[in-house]
């Protein structure tokens, strides 16, 4: 009963975002390729480069330019909707031993999955919860070993996907820190999974030079695209936006050795030996 009025509560807080996850449930029958990340793994850039790419088909304005559902249905590309694969394509609440895997929503449909480095999620997960949406108020070495929100969490979260990724009818892996490096090469991938092959060098450059994390800061303190997706907790501290800080291997920076070794023992004692989507060699 506790986890359900937390759950009610968090949705008085933030109902826009409940607004747009009752919204995306009615649509999951209609969505024909799913991009798939947990919450801070660059899942709004990655956002907003597709949707960029696709607008002078889809016709939108750059208000409009986060609804990826509408965009994708308007360039006549396969409908696509972001999740973060919990109730209403939220962010799911639940601790990490009550997660499980959707197979009736996912078995058919396409599914990219993004991936990062899951020091750096943390930690900026971290600063999600507590500084933007302000649902955690312990330290980070607490946030680390939390069983809704820490290292088992996401560990198991990937072990999941890992797991399950041959029930989706097709499967693509990308990565942040890959977005980072070749987001042509990336971005081009994404588009072609989706049904729009034909974007063309030009479109796939502006729409990384309009998604840039300078740019994307700006229009988030501007308020340019109207959605508390894209908004900052509060605009005079700069660890509550949601374009933070875009830096592989920041983590260093804020996790102390004790949570650095936490985490790595996390993975050893319960991730899956047969994957290595846990950590990234360059973050390292």
């Amino acid at each position: 009963m506790k986890y359900y009025l937390t759950l009610l509560l968090r949705g008085f807080r933030h109902p826009g975002k409940v607004a747009r996850g009752i919204t995306a449930f009615f649509r999951n029958r209609a969505t024909e390729v799913f991009i798939i990340s947990y919450p801070k793994s660059g899942r709004t850039w990655l956002r907003v480069l597709v949707n960029r790419s696709l607008q002078h088909k889809a016709k939108v304005a750059d208000s409009r330019l986060l609804r990826t559902f509408e965009i994708s249905r308007k360039s006549r590309c396969l409908t696509t909707q972001f999740s973060h694969d919990g109730l209403c394509n939220l962010y799911n609440y639940d601790p990490y031993n009550r997660l499980s895997y959707k197979s009736h929503l996912y078995k058919g449909r396409k599914v990219v999955f993004l991936k990062r480095d899951i020091r750096d999620v943390l930690v900026s997960h971290y600063f999600e919860e507590t500084r933007r949406m302000k649902t955690f108020t312990g330290s980070l070495s607490d946030f680390i070993r939390h069983d809704v929100f820490g290292a088992r969490k996401l560990v198991e979260f990937n072990n999941m996907w890992f797991r399950n990724r041959k029930i989706p009818s097709d499967f693509l892996l990308i990565s942040y820190e890959e977005l980072h490096h070749s987001p042509h090469q990336v971005l081009k991938q994404v588009l072609e999974f989706m049904g729009a092959p034909d974007a063309t060098d030009t479109v796939l450059e502006e729409a990384i030079e309009y998604s840039s994390f300078e740019n994307l800061r700006k229009r988030e303190l501007n308020n340019e695209f109207k959605s508390s997706r894209l908004s900052p907790g509060d605009p005079g501290d700069a660890n509550s936006f949601k374009t933070r800080k875009g830096k592989i291997g920041g983590f260093r920076e804020a996790m102390n050795p004790e949570d650095i070794l936490f985490i790595e023992e996390t993975v050893r004692s319960h991730g899956d030996p047969g994957c290595d989507w846990y950590f990234h060699p360059e973050a390292s």
